[in-house]
């Protein structure tokens, strides 16, 4: 696995609710924003807003996101909660 991919196998989804999703990765925490939608209505049970997640919170440091890196961690996000049984998709 590349130092990327290595490093995002660590990733672990710390809480889910109806409009977000929240993510660690060592000491890093993110938030990506988010529908969720009923069960039985529609292919997905969560919908991850394009721009999302948008910045690293690591204690009192912020540390924006660069798109590359986003479009990393959406994937990731996908992956682990696809193999957890969830529809979810990141909007277009």
């Amino acid at each position: 696995m590349s130092g990327a991919g290595a490093a995002l196998a660590a990733l672990r989804i710390a809480y889910t609710s109806r409009s977000r999703i929240e993510i660690e990765l060592g000491d890093r925490k993110a938030s990506l924003q988010g529908e969720a939608f009923l069960p039985g209505f529609g292919d997905l049970d969560f919908l991850i807003h394009r721009d999302q997640p948008r910045a690293w919170l690591s204690g009192a440091q912020f540390e924006p996101i660069p798109e590359p890196e986003r479009v990393a961690l959406q994937n990731a996000v996908l992956a682990l909660l696809a193999a957890r049984g969830w529809r979810v998709a990141v909007e277009d």
